[in-house]
Formats: C-alpha cells, structure tokens, sequence
C-alpha cells in the first residue's frame, strides 16, 4: 500500500521533516559543546466524516513502516477527533521542488567552530572580568508536504542563528546582556551586536534613579517586541475564531495611529521565515495586515481560515515539526518614520530608553494590557541618556498606546523574535518604580 494515498472515504496529508543541527557553544573563549545531531519526523492529519485526526513520530525505520503507522494513528484519531470544515488543497506537480532561504550557504562544523571562537574573543575583549557565553544554532531542513497522491511539495531551509551573553558582577550589582543575531555570516551583523553591548556596557555604568508616573518610553526595536508580541497576537486567526482577540470587530477599523503600517513579507533572503508556501503547503506572498492604522486581515491557517469562510493566508506552522500546525507570524515588519534615532532621544525632556523586558508574552492579558519589568533601561534627562534604570516596570494597554504614537524611527532592526521594526516613541507610559 503506498502510504500516501488516502483511502476511498477520507482526505490525507502528510507533512515529512528532515533536520541537520548543529550546535557550537563556548564559555568565554574555551568551547565547551561541538555537535550535530539528525532527525527525522513525520506528520499526518486525516479527514474523515467531517472530523479531524491527527498523528506524529520518529521516521526511524528505512522500510517505510514507521510512516504507515503514524498514517494509521492519524485514521483511528478522525474517529473521535474535532468536527473540522478543512479541506485539504491540491499540491500540483508545477509546485513541487521549491527552495526557501538557500540563498544563504549553510556551514561546516569547523566554519561554525571558527565563527565562534572569534566572536567569543571579540566579546571576552569589550570589557575585563566579563562572563561571556556565545551559542551558534545551525539547521538544514528539507521538509514534503503533500495532500493525498504522489504530487509533493518539497521546501528546503537553511538557517543560523547566534547569541552573545554577557554578565558582569560588580558590588551590588549583577548586569546581564545579550543580543541574538540571525544568519549571521553573510552580513555585518554580529559587529554591530557588539557595538551594542560595547555602547550598553558603557551607558550601564552609572545607575541613574527614577521616579514613578507617566513618561515618554522610546522602545528600542528589542524592547518593541513588549509591543508587538501582543499585537500580533490579536492579529491570530486563532483568537480571532474564537472571539477572544481585541480586534474580533475591529477589521477595517481605524484603530491605530495612521503612522502604524505591518506586513509580513516571505521574500527577504535573511529572514527566519522566509519560504515560498507555508508548513501546510499554501503560497505565501506579501501581506498587508495593518494599513495605516487600520487592520485589514488576521493570519489564518487552513483551519482557521475554514472557521471563518476565509481564505488562508499562508501563516500554518508547525512548531516543532511534530505538532499540528497552527496559525504564527512568519516576517512581520512595521515601517520606520522619517526622524532618525538620535533625534528622537535628543527631543525627550525626561523619560525612558526600554531595551529589554522580562515576561514577554505572559506579563500581557488577553485584551492587551501588559505590566513588564524592566531588564534593561536607561533614563533620558535633556536629550541625553544618563545611566542605567534599575527596578523599574512599565505597564498599560498596547492597543491603546499604539493609538497615539509620538515618533517612529527612521531606522529598523530585526530583533530576537524575527520582527523588523524601528524604535518606537510612545508619549505617555505608566512607569512603576
């Protein structure tokens, strides 16, 4: 029997993963893991009599039999699994064979080693008594998706992502860093990293003290992410379905200050998400999800977009790859304004520089109102950044802060949760110290 052929009575797709990790870390300059590890995973869903079944595992076996089995698990669960209205697309053969994110050359073990070491050199150097930790994370992936039959569609993906952690110990005080950089050698990139945390290491020597109120807070794009992590959410076929996001009634709304303007765009060469189709084989284009303050669209998977009468809009993924697939950002960037940063900062009386938060994602209620501390901020006194803020949090509600923003940078960053997005200066920002 081939094992990709649904039966008479049902609709079948079968998702296949095949991944190269390889791992380098080193603290401080003595490197102290050097691996690659393989795996293979397979992935079925099966719609029978308008229910929806669900299996996956290890593709172990080279006779094929662990691929029937997981196909088969996926049959028994459509007997008792969720009603779904999913139909399952048609791959054609003229689909087949796609590359996504190869422009990028996947690297050796010993390039790996060798990127390393030297970056962990680079940053023992930036400052005495650092404790410095750099991780490089590499995958080689080639992923099948097909929907009964022969035809399959076949990504491949290359991708590296790095981090730097920095600690220093003083007297009465712990400082930690950290920047992660995406693709990492085919760029400058990890040299302005370290430019950062050379300039954070600088700013973070003197503690400058505040007081609690209302203040203007300039997000940097890694603080952004406080921002965009609840936004986006909001913006999940998921919630949306379930009538449980602030924007459920909102689509075409103006709701956002006409500056706001997200799209997702698959294209770029650089970007973690960068593919042709989705992990559920739909074609993915750019997308404008936010126009001029006014949200067009939620990001909707196969399932999702069934719920709703909608069509997908190429936002599936499996995370990891032996989940179901859900509805999930891929490349969301927001565009920058006309002002650089330094004119921004040199424009604040007194306020907040917010680089880093703690709790993204968790410190923030369904409806958008969040309360983060404070990892890493600075305080801004006449124009100038003036020393490092400890024990501070900021709090409010991100869909309405976002109603009324004073400036958005001129300049982009994509940060740690591959979002592009410049600084963003908000007015007024509830701060607890």
């Amino acid at each position: 029997m081939n094992d990709r052929r649904p039966e008479s009575d049902e609709q079948l797709e079968f998702f296949e993963a095949e991944n190269e990790i390889t791992l380098i870390a080193f603290e401080g300059t003595r490197c102290d893991t050097r691996q690659i590890r393989k795996e293979r995973i397979g992935a079925a869903r099966v719609l029978r009599d308008g229910r929806l079944g669900f299996a996956s595992g290890g593709l172990e076996s080279a006779d094929g039999s662990a691929r029937g089995r997981i196909h088969a698990n996926a049959r028994v669960s459509a007997s008792f699994g969720e009603e779904s209205a999913l139909r399952f697309p048609a791959v054609s053969e003229t689909q087949a064979d796609h590359d996504s994110n190869t422009r990028w050359r996947a690297r050796s073990i010993d390039e790996l080693h060798a990127m390393g070491e030297r970056l962990a050199r680079e940053a023992q150097a930036l400052e005495p008594g650092l404790k410095v930790r750099v991780d490089l994370h590499q995958e080689r992936g080639h992923r099948e998706i097909g929907h009964g039959g022969d035809a399959a569609l076949s990504l491949a993906a290359n991708w590296l992502y790095t981090s730097i952690f920095l600690q220093r110990f003083e007297e009465g005080d712990i400082l930690g860093l950290w920047e992660i950089i995406f693709n990492s050698d085919t760029d400058p990139r990890p040299e302005q990293a370290l430019d950062r945390l050379r300039r954070q290491l600088k700013l973070s020597k003197r503690i400058a003290p505040v007081t609690g109120g209302e203040m203007p807070v300039l997000f940097t794009p890694k603080g952004a992410s406080a921002l965009l992590v609840p936004l986006l959410s909001a913006l999940n076929g998921q919630r949306i379905a379930e009538g449980n996001s602030p924007l459920c009634d909102r689509l075409g709304e103006s709701v956002y200050d006409p500056r706001l303007t997200l799209h997702d765009d698959p294209t770029f060469p650089d970007r973690h998400h960068s593919e042709t189709h989705d992990q559920e084989g739909t074609p993915r284009t750019r997308r404008v999800f936010i126009e001029a303050g006014v949200p067009r669209s939620a990001f909707h998977d196969l399932s999702t977009a069934a719920l709703l009468d909608t069509r997908p809009t190429g936002h599936g993924f499996r995370d990891p790859d032996h989940r179901p697939p859900a509805p999930g950002y891929g490349n969301p960037t927001i565009a920058g304004g006309e002002k650089s940063v330094d004119t921004l900062i040199a424009g604040i009386d007194r306020g907040l520089m917010a680089h880093d938060v703690l709790g993204v994602g968790m410190n923030a209620s369904a409806n958008g109102d969040f309360n983060y501390p404070l990892q890493l901020a600075f305080l801004i006194e006449d124009g100038e950044i003036v020393g490092r803020v400890k024990n501070a949090s900021i709090g409010g509600n991100v869909h309405e802060l976002l109603a009324e923003v004073k400036e958005f940078s001129r300049e982009t960053e994509v940060n740690h949760y591959n979002q592009e997005t410049p600084h963003i200066l908000l007015p007024a920002v509830k701060v607890v110290a």
